[in-house]
């Protein structure tokens, strides 16, 4: 370096002073109120300690890493910006990497940057997005009592795969390079943090009433939409004129219009841009050169004057606010037949399940029987998501039934007493964020017959609902008929669904079992998920072969995902012999399942089942995959994956103690 590292320190000060002073300021500035938690589990219970905004950096000091997790539009960008400057007057030099600006072909960059050693990330992130603009040589070359701290903005922009790699990149540089710290910018969505101890937990709590009426004034009056004002890019876009009945939809059209000063037609045209942008490109950005060519010059130029698109120096181009964004996309899908409601389409929209902010507006948009229709479609390609829509949606009543919305809670209810803790936990979760009084039986349920106890109150003349819940309420072990087994092929996914988990729990002859084996084969691939799904339960060596062929030769990944899940689930019922077959061959796959993320990450999860379920050698089965699998890779987010699993096994199961090598 050409220059002392005192000299870059005051090169690098007065850099990250230029850009704080050119960072945008909101109007009004909102006081933020953060909760924090000890855990996600915590966290999704609502269980925090709170303090104001001014106490980030002292979490910080004493953590080193943060990781702010909250909904779209709830302000964690301009907290970020104020703490930036906060951070500056205690003499940190704040470094924003701003992942919005992520584009699909910065996802091979990645891949190339972290080929070896996935620890370098940091150093892509911090050469291809850090403002102010720095090399992580002259990072590095600061004197050593020079604090920097990476504040790293969009983190559930990119998919999910790709995020945690960062969280664990974000965590190496900061425990390498002394002096470094991190915070971290999420949705309300669950991670798991490397080295969690060393990261502090947070939300950006809702607004009170009495916190609105002080920003909004006389002009406040509660209504069924005003709880979008808890939230500081709704109430900032109501005391600006757009507060319009509709909720978060209705909001963001209204801003949309009144700023960009779009005709219906036109506002059609950039909504089909919009959707298109992220099935083609997998991110946030794309090319302004694309929207002027798909819109046209009239609306891509009012959409940039209005500062509703920012552009950048390299030609690409991305909505000022993700929420713009998600609208457009939400409109362009909710106005489409539901044929366009594919699972490619909503892997798509969600950056492959990362966010489920676009669905829950979707079925925000839909009215009545059309928003069944769309819940049922989540339904079949995520329950998850179901559950998170239904919660985020806020449809007051003239969205999905009273009946579809029971059976959701229903579904999601019965998997919180699943065998393996991750799918009870999810289960929990999505329960939790749903606010609305009617849930509460079902996330209170302590058994499943109390489940059982709460769809039966729900009083209903619908003849399919009715159908459904005489299905749902098979007792356990009881014997299942032949007509309803085949429902398994339905392509109602409430009952084809609804099937496979409740064969789970009933009695099937070794003819019906034999039956579902055969179903491996069919050509709908949710039919041959559903299958693998159900045959878990029945351990058998039939049934164990049928699923090893289904993981070592389907083409589909969600069977692929079934097929794993139930190879471990019948390992945990099946005698010593059975559970030590099938334990060998999944070993003997290491090297096949983790180069398939899906499949690998779900083995981690679901090796981790409930103790009271789990048989007395369940630690050494656990401990024998999770060494064929950290073996099996190089990758160091994997090696931490495998270790945390075999971590956890000990505590969960037993004392013994074992190290990795390699």
């Amino acid at each position: 370096m050409k220059v002392s590292p005192a000299q870059q320190l005051q090169i690098l000060s007065k850099a990250a002073r230029r850009e704080l002073a050119n960072l945008p300021d909101e109007k009004p500035t909102f006081a933020l109120r953060l909760g924090w938690s000890h855990n996600y589990d915590d966290l999704f219970a609502g269980i925090h300690s709170e303090t104001d905004e001014n106490a980030l950096l002292n979490k910080l000091l004493e953590k080193g890493k943060v990781v702010i997790a909250g909904r779209g539009g709830g302000g964690k960008t301009h907290l970020l910006y104020r703490t930036m400057k906060r951070a500056t007057a205690a003499e940190f030099i704040p470094i924003f990497i701003d992942l919005k600006k992520w584009s699909g072909a910065d996802y091979e960059r990645w891949k190339d940057w972290t080929a070896a050693d996935l620890s370098e990330g940091a150093s892509f992130l911090i050469e291809r997005f850090s403002s102010p603009k720095v090399s992580p040589l002259e990072l590095d070359w600061l004197p050593p009592t020079a604090k920097k701290v990476l504040v790293v903005d969009g983190l559930n922009e990119l998919s999910a795969n790709v995020g945690q790699q960062i969280l664990y990149a974000l965590n190496e540089i900061s425990t390498d390079q002394v002096q470094t710290y991190v915070i971290v910018a999420d949705r309300l969505v669950r991670r798991q943090l490397p080295s969690e101890r060393s990261w502090a937990l947070s939300t950006i709590l809702p607004f009170s009433e009495a916190q609105i009426r002080s920003y909004f004034g006389d002009k406040f009056q509660a209504t069924n939409d005003s709880r979008m004002l808890e939230i500081p890019f709704f109430l900032n876009a109501a005391i600006k004129g757009d507060l319009v009945p509709g909720g978060r939809a209705g909001i963001s059209s209204s801003f949309l219009r009144r700023h960009s000063g779009l005709t219906d037609d036109q506002v059609e045209l950039l909504a089909r841009f919009a959707f298109d942008a992220y099935l083609q490109n997998k991110a946030r950005t794309f090319e302004f050169a694309q929207l002027l060519q798909s819109t046209g010059p009239d609306i891509a130029n009012a959409i940039l004057n209005a500062r509703i698109v920012e552009k950048l120096d390299d030609g690409l181009a991305y909505f000022s606010h993700h929420l713009v964004h998600d609208y457009l996309v939400a409109r362009y899908l909710a106005e489409q037949a539901s044929t366009a409601w594919t699972r490619q389409t909503l892997n798509a929209v969600s950056f492959d399940r990362s966010s489920f902010d676009v669905v829950a507006l979707v079925l925000r948009l839909q009215k009545g029987q059309q928003a069944s229709l769309f819940l049922r479609t989540l339904y079949d390609w995520d329950l998850y998501a179901a559950g998170y829509a239904m919660a985020e949606a806020d449809t007051q009543g003239d969205g999905p039934t009273r009946e579809m919305r029971a059976l959701i809670f229903a579904m999601l209810a019965e998997k919180r007493f699943d065998v393996v803790m991750a799918t009870r936990q999810r289960a929990n979760d999505a329960l939790l964020i749903y606010q609305s009084p009617d849930a509460i039986p079902y996330r209170a349920a302590t058994d499943l017959q109390r489940v059982f106890d709460a769809i039966r109150m729900v009083d209903s003349t619908e003849h399919w609902f009715n159908e459904w819940r005489r299905l749902f309420l098979k007792p356990l072990g009881s014997p299942l008929d032949d007509e309803s087994l085949d429902l398994i092929l339905d392509t109602d996914s409430v009952r084809g669904w609804t099937i496979a988990n409740v064969a789970k729990r009933t009695h099937l002859s070794p003819d019906q079992q034999s039956r579902l084996r055969g179903l491996l084969t069919q050509d709908e691939a949710v039919v041959r998920w559903r299958a693998a799904h159900a045959l878990g339960s029945f351990p058998t060596h039939a049934n164990f072969g049928a699923l090893i062929r289904a993981l070592d030769q389907d083409l589909e990944a969600d069977v692929r995902y079934g097929a794993i899940r139930s190879l471990v689930e019948m390992a945990s019922y099946s005698d010593v012999e059975l559970r030590n077959v099938i334990a060998t061959e999944v070993e003997r796959r290491a090297d096949r399942i983790s180069v398939d993320n899906r499949v690998a990450t779900e083995l981690a999860r679901a090796l981790l089942i409930d103790l009271q379920k789990a048989p007395q050698d369940w630690l050494q089965t656990v401990k024998t995959i999770s060494r064929s699998m950290f073996q099996s890779t190089e990758d160091p987010t994997n090696r931490d994956l495998w270790r945390s699993v075999s971590s956890k096994a000990e505590a969960l199961y037993g004392h013994e103690n074992m190290t990795f090598g390699g």
